[in-house]
């Protein structure tokens, strides 16, 4: 897997900003935190991963498919 690191060049002083982190800002994150990713400080950008599963992906896919098509 390429990184955003890897990609571009930022600083040693940036890269040591970056970090993954397990989110529990709220308490239904208490049980399943969100998995952050800082890929960038200003501007902020930010990957959360395993927000939804496989199969909430393809409902989303499949209830979308009409509205998108006609």
């Amino acid at each position: 897997m390429l990184l955003v690191v890897d990609v571009y060049q930022i600083s040693d002083a940036e890269r040591t900003q970056l970090v993954c982190r397990y989110r529990r800002h709220i308490p239904i994150f208490y049980i399943r935190p969100l998995k952050e990713e800082l890929l960038n400080v200003d501007p902020k950008v930010v990957i959360y991963h395993d927000v939804i599963t496989e199969s909430e992906i393809a409902m989303i896919k499949q209830l979308a498919t009409p509205v998108v098509s006609g």
